[in-house]
Parts: C-alpha cells; structure tokens; sequence
C-alpha cells in the first residue's frame, strides 16, 4: 500500500454530505455500499476536488465554496460558505484540506499532494461510457479524453517551444496544447510572405513534435494495456490499438476557428481506437463501440486505463499516499467478468494503492467481501453502508459499518421479529454457501446459478469430499426445509420457531470456526521432483480453480481437493499424454512419494514448489 495511507475523510457541506461526523477508515481499504441518491458519489468528488486542487488557482478553488456561483458544490443547507470543507486525515496526523480560502494542499504540501494526485487515479462507469457513447457513423476518438485525464499528470520527453511565449519552451502537455489551440500568432498584421511561412513552420513543427509525443504515451499505452487486457483481464484473442494522427481544422488569420476554407489550418490531433486482432479475423472490427459488447468495452476501457496509471507512476517522486478511488466501475459486467476484474485489483493493485470502491450494487457488495474472505485479507479492509438519513431535519448521508446477515438476523430474534430473524438467516446461509463453495460447484450442468437447496446440497458432498462434519452441513438442510421456507412460516408456533432459530444460530457459530481460504488461483502450476532409484520423475500440476486451505476447530488444516490437469515427465521427456483430475494434493503426492526411494521428505507442503515464485507450498500455510 502507498505511504500513510489515509485515516480519516471528513466532508462537511460539501454537495450531497451536511453535518456528517468524519468517514473512518483507519488505513484501510474501503468498501462502501450505497443506495442510489444515499449521497455515495460525493465521497468520489470529495476526494478528486481535494487532490485536484493543487492544479486550480486559489479563484478556481474558491468558486466551490460559493454560493453565487454556477461551479459551486456547497451543500444546499450550508448556512455559509465557510461551514463547507473536504478534509483528510493521513497516519501522522498530516491533514490535506480544501475549503474557502483554504490554499494549505498548494502552499504546505504542492510537490508531495501533486505527486500524490499523479499517483492516484478516479475511475468511474462515466469514463468507459466515452468508449460507447459515440454515433455508429463516427469513430471514437479519445483526445479530448487524454486532455482532461492524461495531460495534468505526464510530462513530454522533449521540450517543445511556445509560438506565444517568446524565448521559452515547455514540457507540459496542458501549456503546450493550450499555446497550439491559439493557432500561429496573428498572421492578418504580418506583411512579409516569407515571414508568413516562417510562422507556420514553426507552428507545424510544434503540431508535429507534440502529436509525436503523443504518439509514445499512446505506444505505451498499447503495449501494456493489451498485456493487462490478454494476461489479467482474460481476453487473449483481442488486441486494440490507439492511435494519434494529425487532423486539420480550417483557421481565419485572426486566430479563431472558421467554417470558411483558408491555406492556414489548425492542427486538431485526434486519437483513434481501432481493434487490428479479433480471434482469428484482422482488422474486421471497424467500429469497436457498436460491435463489441459491454464486458469487452469495459475491459478495454479499463486496460486502457490502468496502463495510463502506470504511465502516471512514471512522474511520482516521494508521495504521501496513492488511492484508487472506482464508482460503479463494473457495473455493465456479468459476475464472471467482474470476479476477473476484481482478481486483477486485489492481487496486483491493493499491493500499491489504498483502494476504494463505491457501489450501488448490493450483490457487487457481496462479491467483493467473499473475495477479500477467502484471499485472507478482512483485515485489510473496513466496510460501510451508506443511506439517506431519513430521521435529520435535513437531507444527508447515513454511514454505518457494515452488519453480516447473521449479525441483522441476531438484532430481529432479540426483538421477537422471528420471520425477518429467518429471512436473513436464508440470506446468510446463502453467502456462506457461495463463500465456502469453489465457483464451479455454484453452477449447475447448464451453468445457471444453483438455488439454495443445490448449494447446501453442494455443501454437504464437498464436506463429505473433503472429511469435514458433515453434520453441521446437514443442519443447514434442516434449517432450510424449517425456517428459510417462508410457506412453512404461517403453521409455526412461536415457541418452536424460536426454538429452530436458536439452533441455526448455534449452527452458524460453529461454522464460523472453519477457516478457510484460497491460496493459490486458478491456473497456478505445482510442480515436485522424486527418484524412483532408476529414473527421475516430475510432476507438473496445473489446477483449474482456487485451491483452498482448509481448518477445522481442533485440527490441522489441510488443501480442499481440486480439479487438475498433470503431466508427468520421466528423465526431463514427457513420458504420458496430460492426464485431467480431482485430486487431494497431499495424496497424490504421498503416492508417488511411496513408489520412490523415500529420498525426499514425505511432507508435501516441504517438496511441492509454486512455478511462478519457486517457493515451497508450505509457505502458503498461513494456519
């Protein structure tokens, strides 16, 4: 995670947030669900505004704390605009603050809060809808996307002159481009032809130069984010491809655009995204944003934008923290698109970045806790809710912790609301069960989404798989034919269906000793090496979905099995075709291990070694 990750983030009078006490978030990651108009997004523009500030001057900052003005993001029931503020809190006690007159982000903090805004990054569902919302007859041109969220934070690798600042050139994408949208300087007072064509010279020279540079960040762009889109984002047979080329705009010599046709152009660049590789067919996609669907568009849209983020990491020297802030990012994503995704951001970016996710999408919510679960990383993350206050004088957000179902049933049984107690029940049986279950044993023979009997039922056979209490599993079933089957409800008497609460209550709570999590994803290769006193043998294991480590109360935790595909070698040549299977780990290493010479230990977790580190598997033994 960056340094001094963020504590504390208290808005006040700032758009849709009144009076609300400060957000804590204790260094953490957040997860916060919101329902739509609860006021979630202002956390997204709280955060942008405030590092955004260190690139406004002290008028432009102003205007959001005025009243008077169109730009303004007081909150409505500010009685003044000195009530209203953003302020953050890192470990430390360093706070960054913006409000009226407030310049402290630029005047204490400039180079550390610049470098932190480059080193951050906003993602929301807005910025892929540029990718689709675009006429069939045109094509999708990013430029104007690059102006606002590439050229603040990367710099030109060349200096380039200013046509309207004698004697100075710059590096900065947003000075130069503003100097060449002026055009040439005022040609209509210039006699001399040749001075004339001097003139524009200089100024195609300087088109030609910036677009250049353009042309290496999108170069970049295209190298990584295809790598991101093919190796983390799934999609190896589509490869896209950005583009910057030199458009012309007619220009009157008085330096304002015209619709009139003249000699004397405006270089308006513009920056295409064509898709040159789909599948086996070259350049068939011709325009990408009405062929492709969503999940596509919104994977290359974030690959796109995730290699710009690496770009901006280029220009960050020394930071007091790096966040990345995602609203509703996915929510045009079906589960298995957003599961992807959500592997990409928890192995690769919470590593680096104190990220924040903001959503809306209650079952989204969910996914993302059950990952943060079984990857063994709870820790690491605090979770809110967020609704409008219903019970203020005034309309502002209501932020509370996050409360599991079982947590919500509890609340309902000790206020004698039995039925509620047991639908939250049914819900938390049902994120247990998706939780504890690998995802192919969630789905049914077409792939649909098991219902709850399917889950349990799924339960009960990996348990029994597996040699855990099957007993406990089993109770989920009676719970379910007893309690979660609402029809059932009406023929209950209290003192019974109090009773059969009581015991899934008792049920849950030795659930909950079972720890488990996943250690390695799908697709991690396992390899292990023994002598047989003739012949060295190797075995090569690929497994084909999360393998998970397993510990019930009192025991010694142990590897779920799992679905593989292995292939053996004898004296360094393949010695048989790749062989599929759902194996125990330990017992298949153990047989081997019993037809060698015994040379090597017979504790598996000591000799099977994870390709992509070269560590020991028992490294992963976390408990």
């Amino acid at each position: 995670m960056g340094n001094k990750p963020i504590q504390e983030l208290h808005i006040n009078y700032f758009k849709f947030f009144a009076d609300n006490e400060p957000i804590k978030i204790e260094g953490k990651h957040l997860l916060l669900y919101g329902e739509n108009g609860s006021g979630k997004s202002s956390i997204y523009w709280a955060l942008y505004t405030l590092l955004e500030a260190v690139y406004k001057s002290d008028e432009e900052q102003n205007k959001y704390f005025e009243n008077t003005n169109d730009n303004s993001l007081l909150n409505l029931h500010a009685a003044k605009h000195t009530d209203s503020f953003v302020e953050m809190t890192l470990s430390g006690g360093k706070k960054y603050r913006i409000a009226h007159n407030n310049f402290s982000i630029k005047n204490n903090f400039r180079d550390l809060a610049d470098s932190s805004a480059r080193g951050s990054d906003f993602i929301n569902y807005r910025f892929m809808l540029r990718l689709s919302d675009v006429r069939h007859s045109n094509e999708i041109d990013l430029f104007s996307l690059f102006v606002k969220e590439v050229f603040p934070y990367v710099k030109t690798s060349n200096l380039i002159p200013l046509i309207h600042t004698q004697n100075k050139s710059s590096n900065d994408f947003n000075e130069i481009w503003e100097d060449l949208e002026q055009g040439t300087v005022d040609l209509s007072k210039i006699t001399s032809e040749d001075d004339k064509n001097r003139l524009k010279k200089e100024y195609a020279d300087n088109l030609r130069a910036f677009v250049n540079e353009i042309s290496r960040i999108t170069q970049r762009v295209n190298v990584d984010g295809n790598q991101l889109l093919q190796n983390d984002l799934g999609y190896t047979q589509i490869h896209f491809e950005l583009k910057c080329i030199q458009k012309f705009r007619v220009y009157q010599g008085s330096g304002q655009l015209s619709g009139r046709e003249s000699d004397e152009p405006i270089g308006v660049p513009q920056i295409k995204l064509s898709i040159p590789k789909y599948f086996t067919w070259d350049n068939a996609v011709k325009k990408p944003h009405t062929f492709l669907n969503e999940a596509k568009t919104t994977s290359i849209g974030l690959a796109i934008r995730l290699a710009l983020l690496g770009i901006r990491l280029d220009y960050v020297d020394g930071v007091d923290f790096q966040v990345l802030v995602l609203d509703d990012l996915l929510i045009s994503l079906d589960m298995e698109n957003r599961d992807v995704v959500l592997e990409l951001l928890l192995n690769k970016y919470a590593q680096k970045f104190q990220l924040i996710i903001l959503t809306h999408d209650a079952q989204f919510a969910q996914l993302v806790q059950h990952k943060i679960k079984t990857k063994g990383q709870s820790r690491e993350w605090i979770n809110y809710e967020m609704y409008e206050d219903t019970t203020s004088t005034i309309i502002k957000p209501y932020i509370t912790q996050y409360k599991r179902y079982i947590e919500r049933a509890r609340v309902h049984y000790f206020k004698l609301d039995y039925e509620a107690a047991g639908n939250y029940l049914r819900k938390e049986t049902e994120r247990f069960c998706r939780d504890f279950l690998p995802r192919r044993r969630q789905l049914g023979k077409d792939f649909e989404e098991k219902d709850l009997n399917g889950l349990i039922i799924s339960c009960i056979e990996y348990a029994k798989q597996n040699k855990l209490t099957e007993e406990l599993f089993k109770a989920l079933d009676q719970h379910r034919k007893f309690i979660f089957n609402v029809l059932s409800h009406d023929s209950y008497d209290v003192p019974r269906f109090r009773t059969e609460l009581k015991k899934a209550f008792q049920t849950f709570e030795e659930l909950d000793k079972i720890n488990f999590r996943t250690i390695l994803e799908a697709e991690s290769i396992l390899t292990f090496e023994m002598h047989d006193g003739t012949n060295l043998w190797k075995a090569q294991i690929t497994i084909y979905e999360p393998l998970v480590l397993i510990k019930e109360k009192n025991k010694e935790s142990f590897l779920g099995k799992v679905f593989v595909n292995y292939q053996l070698f004898k004296d360094g040549t393949k010695h048989q075709k790749i062989c599929h299977d759902y194996i125990n780990i330990k017992d298949f290493y153990e047989k081997w291990w019993n037809n060698s010479d015994q040379a090597k230990n017979n504790d598996f977790w000591q000799e099977i070694i994870i390709s992509s580190t070269g560590e020991k598997l028992g490294t992963l033994r976390t408990f």
